[in-house]
């Protein structure tokens, strides 16, 4: 994945040049602006080839608290549509209608933490990816990130 914007730089260092960090705005089922989020993978490649991630996300909702959540994320049909495109000699295609796919290994998303209302909160989290462009000469992609947080235990009442 290119950097955004293109003045950043990529993270060369050993110890995280596998990573990625991301930062997005977070939205309510109203598409309403309620937070900001930040993603952070380390990506890992089995015998196999298989890509994986491990994923922590934290997310902060202004006025209400902080929530951090965990995965592993499958980056297979990330990896599929490449092969495709380079088998294809495809370097761009934009993707319509969206391909969306569940990215979290199921059984591996779960809230860790939260502060504020969602203190003591407990559950599963589910992150599903709806890829809708890729070029793989400039490494920039399109997605769409649909985030599921199911809780198990009420949050707090504000006071």
């Amino acid at each position: 994945m290119a950097p955004v914007p293109p003045s950043v730089q990529y993270l060369s260092e050993p110890n995280i040049a596998a990573g990625l960090a991301v930062l997005v705005k977070v939205t309510d089922s109203n598409e309403d602006v309620v937070g900001f989020a930040a993603e952070l993978e380390h990506f890992t490649a089995d015998a196999t080839g298989r890509v994986t991630a491990a994923v922590d996300w934290i997310f902060k909702v202004p006025g209400r608290g902080t929530l951090m959540v965990t995965q592993t994320e499958s980056s297979d049909m990330l990896v599929s549509i490449v092969q495709d495109m380079a088998a294809n000699g495809e370097t761009e295609r934009y993707i319509d209608p969206p391909i969306k796919v569940q990215t979290t290994v199921p059984g591996t998303g779960k809230v860790v933490s939260g502060l504020g209302e969602f203190e003591g909160l407990t559950g599963t989290f589910t992150e599903y990816n709806e890829f809708t462009y890729m070029n793989i000469a400039d490494k920039t992609i399109g997605v769409n990130l649909v985030l599921e947080i199911t809780y198990d235990k009420k949050i707090k009442d504000k006071k």
